[in-house]
């Protein structure tokens, strides 16, 4: 049925049909919200019922309410109160503004998005692929729109209600976020919302709370906030959200943009050609609250009649939606309001509700929320981001270390992880001696600290105490709000990482380790000590650091101990190895060094401007790998590792075989005499460098003769199974223990040509 069908079928409803599927109301709680009914499963469904509502926004309710079970069960009790199947919405943005949360994917914010894809050399294709498996996860439990992307570029620093919800100070790069994010939102087939029109990134005032104003001419908001809005619409979004804020430069009235029939209607509906649905933002927010009129009308009944007055299509939430309903029918019959345009409105959420297949039977759309997870986390660690670019800083393996930190946010309970306590405790399982301590503690002599804040810039005493310490520090992490930045002198190495949500701490502990982060700056950010004046610049733009090359070259003699490093830390079948064996380097003596040691030329190495990060280390032939062991490097390991009674089994096991080479060489070795192994630090998984070392390796044994190589893979390393498999490896032999447990994998490729894209490997 096409969607001036669909939109017919307003023609024949009644008045009250036409005005409440105008209205969208939450179940679950925004804010205290003065809400005059009960948000309730059961209130609102009589409310739907009742009132013949068009759409629900979903709000977590109860210490359960963001999981995909209770989410998905509670819109789908709600569904069977309808006649008109209802508009399903929610807040999932990513990073802090996430409704559905664990064991659903939690994506990083847009700002982390932009830092870990966008920059000079922009792969906004993944973006659209977090975009894709967010939908398709909100889909899975009956969401048929969420509100996102927001399309608001944030310029101010001292914004509290944007900041990393927003992608970028760059209009452009916003844009591009946005057209991408709309992309995949249509691919999963839920509806996407662009906000907060007419944009909300200049202010300093939270809409929440107050009443915002956006202080640009027309001309200076056409050259930057309309931007981000026109390539949105221009990749078909669904909706729109207006801001609660001023913008007198566009409206001389002054009236909020919500109430403006210029900005809603001149601007964003006959300006754009925009024929999809124009929402408000929540109408119980400070920012959109009028006083009683001259009808008598309380505050809230009367933001609804002019928000549709102005153009709106869809009230979002109104504190008294009986109240609501009731003022609009109202209004509508006194003349007061277009009833014809009250139908346009009803006529383009239905059509919305027809794109979206919601009057079709629903055809559900399964979610592999494992390789969504991996995705999440590749960004995550991929957003990590040197403040300099230029620098580069490792820990060092034999100082103590202090992690130093801010008080817990108020936003704690929305899901987020306790960075300092996770890169504490990561640290103290990779070998480091590590105390954590608040600000104002005393700190201890000759450790190195890790200053780690989480929006310390909004609260003055905390801001007090990191301005009296930074200066001291060996690196300090804003785990939130990269306008931290302020707080910290340029000297002191600096990590971003854009939200504190669960999987940073433990990337933080990878780049420390590794000496590297690959994210790309995506914002302006302003000198500690004179605010006015913008001191490193966003990746890209006119003045800005270049961010470090990655490039894959020929191992040198110097690479030997940075392999080792990589070896131990992404060891044990992909996981951290360091402390699990009697000698932390046990591992690299049987799986990196003889490698490097025997056949150095087809070793290849990732660079990340100097530090290594990753290798591809392998022979030609195994057998005689095997007598050059026996020959040069046996003494060597067992003098290294002279017997220890107290080895485990595990150990035993990786003893026995560095002190019987012959134990490599494998029953099928005449037709795969070639071996590989490969490992890459998260922080560069996900850039297709695992790909490239692999077929670099190949076309090297290719050279040699060899037509094909082999690869061991342990049974916990699901990840690197799926890699090898994703590239054309295959099974040679499946391994088990006596009780017929699976351990894992030999597999081999061939040495022709050729590439298939993937996330990237770690393994032995």
């Amino acid at each position: 049925m096409t969607d001036s069908v669909r939109r017919d079928i307003v023609d024949g409803w009644t008045l009250e049909q036409v005005v409440g599927q105008l209205f969208c109301v939450s179940v679950g709680h925004h804010t205290d919200g003065s809400y005059g009914f009960t948000d309730t499963v059961d209130e609102v469904g009589r409310l739907v019922r009742d009132l013949h509502l068009g759409g629900v926004c979903y709000f977590p309710a109860g210490p359960d309410g963001a999981q995909p079970a209770v989410i998905e069960a509670q819109l789908s009790a709600l569904q069977a109160f309808a006649d008109v199947p209802l508009l399903m919405t929610i807040d999932q943005e990513g990073g802090l503004v996430t409704r559905m949360r664990e064991p659903a994917t939690r994506w990083p914010s847009a700002m982390a998005q932009a830092a870990a894809f966008g920059g000079p050399e922009a792969r906004w294709s993944k973006v659209t692929d977090m975009a894709r498996a967010s939908g398709r996860e909100l889909r899975a439990v009956g969401v048929s729109q969420t509100y996102a992307p927001v399309a608001d570029t944030n310029v101010e620093p001292g914004n509290p209600a944007i900041g990393i919800r927003s992608a970028s100070s760059d209009v452009h790069e916003v844009g591009r976020f946005v057209e991408a994010s709309v992309q995949g939102f249509a691919e999963a087939g839920v509806g996407s919302c662009l906000k907060h029109f007419p944009g909300h990134g200049d202010t300093a005032v939270d809409s929440h709370f107050g009443l915002p104003t956006l202080d640009l001419t027309v001309e200076e908001w056409y050259e930057r906030e309309r931007v981000p809005f026109a390539a949105g619409i221009a990749a078909g979004v669904d909706a729109v959200m207006i801001g609660h804020l001023r913008a007198p430069g566009l409206d001389p009235s002054g009236a909020p943009a919500t109430f403006s029939h210029a900005i809603v209607t001149g601007l964003l509906r006959e300006g754009f050609g925009f024929d999809g649905v124009i929402v408000t933002d929540a109408m119980d927010m400070a920012g959109a609250q009028l006083g009683e009129d001259d009808r008598g009308r309380s505050g809230s009944a009367a933001a609804c009649v002019a928000a549709l007055a102005a153009g709106v299509d869809q009230v979002l939430m109104p504190r008294d939606v009986r109240e609501a309903v009731a003022a609009v029918t109202a209004a509508a019959r006194d003349g007061e309001l277009d009833e014809q345009q009250l139908r346009a409105s009803a006529g383009r959420i239905v059509a919305m509700k027809d794109k979206l297949g919601l009057f079709d039977a629903p055809t559900g759309m399964p979610a592999d929320v494992e390789r969504h997870r991996r995705l999440a986390q590749m960004a995550i660690s991929r957003a990590l981001t040197w403040r300099d670019p230029a620098t580069s800083i490792r820990i060092d393996d034999d100082r103590p270390l202090v992690v130093l930190h801010d008080p817990e946010p108020p936003s704690a309970g929305r899901g987020i992880e306790d960075v300092p306590t996770v890169l504490a405790d990561t640290l103290r399982g990779r070998g480091w001696a590590v105390e954590q301590l608040p600000l104002g503690a005393d700190l201890p002599e000759g450790a190195d600290v890790i200053l780690v804040t989480r929006d310390a810039w909004r609260f003055d005493a905390v801001a007090d105490q990191v301005r009296e310490v930074a200066g001291r520090v060996r690196v300090a992490l804003a785990a939130r709000s990269p306008y931290d930045s302020a707080l910290v002198p340029e000297h002191v190495p600096m990590l971003l990482s854009y939200g504190d949500l669960p999987g940073v701490g433990e990337a933080v502990a990878d780049a420390l380790i590794a000496g590297v982060a690959m994210g790309a700056l995506p914002v302006d950010l302003p000198s500690p000590t004179d605010p006015s004046t913008l001191r490193w610049r966003r990746s890209g733009s006119a003045g800005a650091s270049p961010v470090p090359a990655v490039t894959i070259r020929p191992y040198r003699d110097e690479d030997r101990a940075a392999i080792g490093r990589i070896c131990v830390r992404t060891g044990d079948s992909g996981g951290d190895a360091t402390g699990k064996f009697f000698s932390d380097d046990l591992l690299p003596w049987i799986y990196a060094y003889p490698y490097v040691d025997y056949e150095p030329e087809s070793c290849r190495v990732v660079d990340v401007g100097g530090e290594v990060v990753g290798y591809i280390i392998g022979v030609a032939d195994v057998r005689d790998f095997a007598r050059w062991w026996e020959e040069h490097w046996r003494d060597a390991f067992a003098a290294r590792f002279p017997y220890d009674p107290a080895w485990t089994d595990q150990e035993r096991a990786l003893v026995r075989k560095g002190l019987e080479p012959s134990l490599m060489v494998s029953e099928w070795v005449d037709e795969i005499p070639a071996d590989l192994h490969i490992d890459l630090l998260p922080v560069v998984q996900g850039m297709g460098l695992g790909r490239a070392l692999i077929d670099e390796f190949r076309a090297v044994m290719r050279g040699r003769g060899v037509l094909r190589v082999g690869l061991g893979v342990g049974g916990r390393n699901t990840r690197a199974i799926a890699f090898y498999k994703s590239l054309g490896f295959e099974v040679v032999r499946e391994f088990r223990n006596a009780e017929g447990e699976f351990g894992g994998y030999a597999m081999s490729i061939d040495t022709s040509e050729g590439d298939v894209d993937a996330i990237g490997a770690t393994g032995h």
